[in-house]
């Protein structure tokens, strides 16, 4: 088990992977495992903002900002909290 887990850890994160390096256990017996392990960390939930919760104020603010960003836009969305895909939405609006 401490093995499976310590693979996984190291290799990237990925259940498929470390099932296919070592041919055992399930994937569902692993993702338990590793959420036993105490370097799991649990995904944190993006914020689902769409047209109906969202003004079109805020609407405009975020578009103005992301298009004036100077990081990345995958990780300027994050921080604003909706997805580049809704941005883009926006936008073309």
């Amino acid at each position: 088990m401490k093995q499976m887990c310590d693979y996984y850890f190291e290799h990237g994160e990925n259940i498929s992977n470390a099932v296919k390096k070592f041919g055992y256990p399930s994937k569902s017996c692993l993702k338990l495992w590793v959420k036993k392990d105490k370097r799991y960390k649990k995904p944190k939930r993006k914020m689902k903002v769409n047209k109906n919760n969202c003004s079109e104020d805020d609407k405009i603010a975020i578009v103005k900002e992301f298009a004036n960003r100077t990081i990345p836009g995958k990780e300027m969305a994050e921080k604003l909290g909706v997805t580049r895909e809704i941005i883009y939405m926006w936008r073309k609006n």
